[in-house]
């Protein structure tokens, strides 16, 4: 398989006509057509089960679609080596996976050739160092299987760390704040606007407040994207962005 890509490249990510089903007669994508331009940040909104994290799955290559064509930086993502792949994208995801290592081990995974300065930076970034340097062993403090000794936002800003760690130039955020309160979300997202900045970011979030800063936005239902646009250029729509947004802040004040 071909491991370089096109240095010319306009957009990171192209989905062309993408259908694709997990082995039932029911798409969970229905001919999804779309294009990210290299430094952009886009955002995937909708319900859930409405086929946001299955374009996460199918850009990592864990599964192929059964019809249409992604490219990946110009090159049909069949013609990409799976390691070259996956080394040039970045992953942080509601489902964080730790292994029953070290704190630090665990940030490494990111990337191994790192050093431990690199790796508290990553930490610091996230906010993470403030409760690591409190455990006994600090950064060699062992986490317990799949996390299983820190809390589930402990677990996630380890997981952006290590995002930021790796340092690709394509960005995949999976609901990267959901395990965390108000505040923290806000001091994370502000490290995550720095780290996006000279990358191409796809963001998929329940959490509007996420997003609504994205250079664009698709509404996604049942396997189809319905709307696309700015936060506020969906807003004066009134369409489904519109009833979105207002749901995820129906029992807040946040405007």
């Amino acid at each position: 398989m071909v491991k370089t890509y096109d240095p010319y490249y306009s957009y990171s990510v192209e989905f062309e006509n993408v259908s694709f089903s997990y082995g039932d007669s029911n798409n969970v994508l229905d001919n999804v057509s779309f294009k990210i331009r290299k430094g952009e940040k886009v955002a995937i909104v909708g319900e859930s089960s409405s086929g946001k994290s299955t374009i996460v799955k199918l850009i990592l290559g864990f599964y192929k679609p059964v019809k249409g064509c992604i490219k990946i930086m110009g090159l049909d993502i069949d013609k990409w080596d799976l390691k070259s792949l996956r080394n040039i994208i970045s992953v942080a995801n509601q489902d964080v996976y730790l292994f029953p290592e070290s704190v630090k081990e665990n940030i490494k995974y990111g990337n191994y050739n790192a050093d431990d300065e690199r790796i508290i930076n990553s930490a610091k970034k996230v906010l993470a160092y403030d409760f690591v340097i409190r455990f006994p062993n600090g950064l060699n403090t062992r986490v317990g299987e799949r996390g299983v000794f820190l809390s589930g936002g402990q677990r996630q800003k380890l997981s952006i760390a290590r995002a930021i760690l790796k340092n690709s130039p394509i960005l995949l955020l999976d609901e990267p704040t959901s395990s965390l309160d108000s505040e923290s979300e806000s001091l994370v997202l502000q490290a995550l606007n720095n780290l996006i900045r000279d990358k191409t970011a796809l963001i998929i979030a329940h959490r509007l407040s996420t997003v609504k800063d994205a250079d664009n936005i698709m509404v996604i239902e049942e396997g189809n994207i319905v709307e696309e646009g700015t936060h506020q250029e969906l807003l004066l729509r009134n369409g489904k962005y519109k009833h979105l947004w207002k749901k995820s802040f129906q029992f807040s004040k946040v405007e």
